[in-house]
């Protein structure tokens, strides 16, 4: 055998085939074990015919940054509905009751702050920044200080903010001109520590005319990023349109099939014998007739008119059935909305079908989730500008001033309720323990407003009329108007304190005085009393020196048997000092000053006759006094009753 020459591994022998070697031999045994052999077809499509165990172990992820994809995202932005709501839906709910500036200033202030937003379009602009960011992963806001366009480049200075100079935003998007500087912010004390310090805004062609530096500059961006690709995307975000766009087009491509199906609901079939045979020969006018046929009997096929066949042909209807694709549709509904964070009942408008007893709860949680998200992003913006618009608005900086976010979910009426019921019954609770003034339960019951859209018709006037005014002052008095009732009335004791023992009410300076009720129950054995408040025209009251006490006090005294208790007022004014009323106006009765005091009748009276003498010894020096300005010490029924016409 020539050397070129391949030897044969088998020969031909008495018992067949046999090797040729003993590596014949070898070679043979390979050649007969099971091995894994290769498809003898390729289909790339589903991973067939490369020798896969199965389809799930080729399943890629490709990094495909979707997010610089402007053409892209312009395309799904503007022909897609679902990329629309994605987009808009989170901001425009972030933004939905605003914010609400606190700070203990006039109300003209806050009307002021109100009226700038509203002339610099605040909230749209907010929102704008938060959507081009969520779609391209990227936008800025630059704060327009007027006078100040030559100073960009400069960090904004608050001492420079000159009143009504605050413009507004003017938001740009990545793609739009604006593009981070590499030059980072290396002081760990910014809030923007590791961000771009500056941001260049170039032209159309691309040429740089202006360079920002960030604190002039409110970021907004789509999903956050890991730093290596944080830098890829140039310190921007990822587009919210990346993650969600599989998804999407699963979504897209399942409606359209479905709607596709609805064009093969009904199908009617002819059947014919030989029919086959009709086709197999060509040219035949047989043929010609067929579809002529065919076409006669798709123009009678209709609810007015008349199918007509050859007796013997068979003709049937087919239906298509649907069952089993809304299930199809809601699941990849289901999956839309997860990938957008956005629960079906806000991004498709409907709850899906045999899911409805999870809309209230994916509700509540896409509120938490917005709640979050105006922490984390919103807040940070209004805390850079609140500071610039009070400057612009009032010409300062309160010490006070902050904002506070309304929940964003809307009650229905019944949940309404029970939020006033027990909001309200807290702050009754806390106003007659005195722990607060009325004037701080009027302003707690006007920020209930916004959620409840009650306590709309409490207004500023109402709101000082209560400074300094506590729960045990409207103790002195039983009079239902005289403050807020809660089941009855206020039923809380004086303090301990303010009272020295159970017959002897304290001095007291001023206006104030101890009140209760518990000492009231002790003085129904006390001979009935009376006290006067004498006003003049200047509003001024009549006041005189006590002999006994020396205390400050009006006209007033026991009621002598056989006497109304107007009848006695009328004797007392004029033996204390000297004029008599002839006209007097019953304020009503006061109780909670002790056995002591009883609970006299106070009267008010403006219209007297003669001039003011104490001509006897129970009463000196008469003298006017505006009793808000009173800073003797005074008889305690009667600074009891100055509380009460202070509130008149």
């Amino acid at each position: 055998m020539a050397n070129n020459e391949k030897q044969p591994l088998f020969e031909t022998g008495a018992n067949g085939l046999t090797p040729t070697s003993k590596a014949a031999y070898d070679a043979a045994v390979t050649m007969t074990e099971p091995k894994k052999t290769l498809d003898a077809f390729s289909n790339p499509t589903a991973r067939l015919g490369f020798g896969t165990q199965n389809l799930l172990e080729s399943t890629e992820y490709p990094l495909t940054r979707l997010t610089q994809n402007y053409a892209l995202l312009n395309s799904l932005y503007r022909g897609n509905w679902i990329i629309q709501n994605i987009i808009g839906t989170v901001p425009e709910d972030m933004v939905k009751k605003w914010f609400k500036v606190r700070s203990n200033v006039a109300p003209e202030y806050h009307d002021k702050i109100d009226k700038l937003q509203r002339q610099t379009r605040l909230r749209k602009s907010i929102v704008d920044g938060m959507k081009w960011g969520r779609l391209y992963g990227g936008a800025v806001g630059l704060i327009l200080i007027a006078g100040q366009e030559d100073q960009i480049d400069q960090p904004l200075d608050l001492d420079t903010i000159a009143p009504d100079s605050f413009k507004g935003l003017y938001i740009v998007d990545r793609w739009s001109g604006v593009y981070p500087d590499m030059e980072l912010i290396k002081d760990i004390s910014d809030p923007d520590y590791g961000l771009p310090a500056y941001y260049e805004i170039r032209n159309e062609m691309g040429v740089v005319t202006q360079r920002a530096h960030h604190s002039r500059v409110i970021r907004f961006i789509g999903r956050e990023l890991p730093y290596w690709e944080k830098i890829v995307e140039q310190y921007w975000g990822q587009s919210e349109i990346e993650s969600i766009y599989d998804e999407i087009v699963k979504r897209d491509n399942v409606s359209a099939n479905i709607a596709s199906l609805t064009f093969r609901a009904n199908l009617s079939v002819y059947e014919m014998d030989n029919l086959d045979q009709l086709f197999a020969v060509g040219g035949n006018q047989a043929q010609v007739r067929f579809w002529n046929l065919i076409q006669a009997q798709s123009v009678l096929e209709s609810n007015l008119g008349v199918k007509m066949v050859n007796k013997g042909d068979n003709v049937k209807q087919l239906q298509y059935s649907f069952s089993g694709l809304a299930e199809v549709y809601d699941s990849i509904m289901m999956d839309v909305a997860g990938a957008a964070r956005i629960p079906v009942t806000k991004l498709f408008g409907r709850s899906p079908a045999g899911m409805n007893a999870t809309g209230e709860s994916d509700l509540q949680n896409y509120y938490d989730y917005i709640e979050e998200l105006r922490e984390a992003t919103f807040r940070p913006v209004i805390e850079r500008l609140l500071p610039i618009m009070a400057l612009s608005a009032w010409g300062e900086i309160p010490d006070d001033l902050d904002f506070t976010f309304e929940s964003i979910r809307t009650p229905s009426e019944d949940e309404k309720a029970n939020i006033i019921q027990k909001k309200v019954a807290s702050l009754i609770e806390v106003f007659n323990a005195n722990g607060m003034t009325q004037e701080a339960f009027m302003k707690e019951l006007t920020n209930l407003t916004d959620s409840t859209g009650m306590f709309s018709n409490i207004t500023d006037e109402m709101v000082e009329q209560g400074a300094g005014v506590w729960a045990k002052d409207l103790m002195a008095m039983n009079d239902p108007m005289a403050g807020l009732m809660a089941g009855g009335g206020f039923g809380y004791p004086e303090d301990d304190e303010d009272i020295e023992d159970e017959n002897q009410a304290p001095q007291t300076k001023g206006m104030t005085v101890p009140l209760g009720e518990e000492k009231a129950a002790k003085s129904s054995d006390t001979k009935p009393t009376v006290g006067v408040l004498v006003l003049n025209n200047d509003g001024l009251v009549l006041t005189g020196q006590r002999t006994d006490n020396n205390l400050l006090c009006g006209p007033g005294g026991h009621v002598e048997e056989g006497e109304t208790p107007e009848q006695a007022a009328i004797r007392e004014t004029q033996e204390e000092f000297g004029i008599t009323p002839t006209k007097l106006t019953n304020l009503g009765q006061l109780k909670g000053l002790g056995a002591q005091y009883g609970q006299p009748h106070i009267f008010l009276c403006n219209e007297y006759e003669g001039e003011p003498e104490c001509s006897s010894d129970e009463m000196t020096d008469p003298l006017w006094k505006n009793p808000k300005q009173i800073n003797e010490e005074l008889f305690p029924p009667f600074a009891a009753s100055l509380r009460l016409i202070s509130r008149r």
